[in-house]
């Protein structure tokens, strides 16, 4: 099977709290999303839950799986998610983390939080 790296996310660039709320997934989703994810045979999945986005980063062949996996462990759906969410592939999905670990897609601009985060996720 053909995957590519993919993150889909959301957050407050895009959308306000009430909305980031909705798509929050809790640690005890985060365990059962990637167990799930397992059982489907995608092994490489990180699951970044914050205040200010949630972002799902994968190896899978088509993002429409992690989107799948986002909406079943939080109280959004998909038409909602889909409209004010974000997905990167391969490269862009690469800058992207880069960027965010670099505190450039912070709210404060330069805060290294994210970076404690990324790793605990």
């Amino acid at each position: 099977m053909n995957t590519n790296l993919y993150v889909v996310g959301l957050s407050h660039e895009r959308a306000n709290q009430e909305v980031r709320s909705k798509y929050s997934i809790t640690d005890k989703n985060i365990i059962q999303l990637l167990q799930e994810a397992k059982d489907k045979g995608i092994d490489s999945l990180v699951v970044l839950s914050t205040c200010n986005r949630t972002e799902i980063i994968g190896y899978v062949p088509h993002p429409y799986k992690i989107i799948e996996l986002f909406c079943k462990y939080t109280k959004g759906n998909i038409e909602e998610l889909t409209s004010y969410a974000y997905i990167y592939k391969q490269d862009d999905a690469i800058t992207h983390l880069f960027e965010l670990a670099a505190g450039i897609k912070s709210q404060i601009l330069g805060d290294y939080e994210i970076i404690r985060q990324l790793k605990n996720a």
